[in-house]
């Protein structure tokens, strides 16, 4: 079991929930030295290791199985990083998060991604578009 940081997509339970199985309890986190920005042409973001602090969410203590589901999700363009990450009671938690591949940086946006403008006008039409719910371990 290992917790999860999550800054994109899966902080919305409607998303993390078409991906995973287990029920998870989560909390906001913080991550520092590193930044989130739109990915070109998607409404979602991904994370490069770079000054800044990034708001998410932690799932904590989340199943092997679906960790494999959440590896899937995320694909080739990410890559599964140990990162250490403050929650809401200042506490510093062990925690892995998707950072984009190297050979993949070339995709990214030149704005910050805004979890809060993706909410309001990207989350619906995500859940009902996005074909990566498809993949074979859900």
């Amino acid at each position: 079991m290992k917790n999860i940081f999550v800054y994109g997509s899966l902080m919305f339970e409607p998303v993390w929930n078409r991906v995973v199985t287990g029920k998870y309890s989560k909390i906001r986190g913080q991550l520092f030295g590193y930044a989130r920005f739109g990915i070109k042409g998607e409404h979602y973001p991904a994370l490069i290791e770079q000054s800044g602090t990034v708001d998410g969410v932690i799932w904590m203590d989340v199943s092997a199985a679906d960790i494999k589901k959440l590896d899937s999700f995320e694909g080739e363009y990410y890559r599964r990083s140990q990162v250490f990450v403050a929650d809401s009671h200042d506490r510093c938690l062990d925690c892995d998060t998707y950072v984009i591949a190297d050979n993949y940086r070339d995709l990214l946006e030149d704005q910050p991604w805004d979890a809060e403008h993706f909410r309001e006008n990207y989350l619906q039409r995500f859940i009902e578009d996005y074909t990566g719910f498809n993949f074979p371990l859900k």
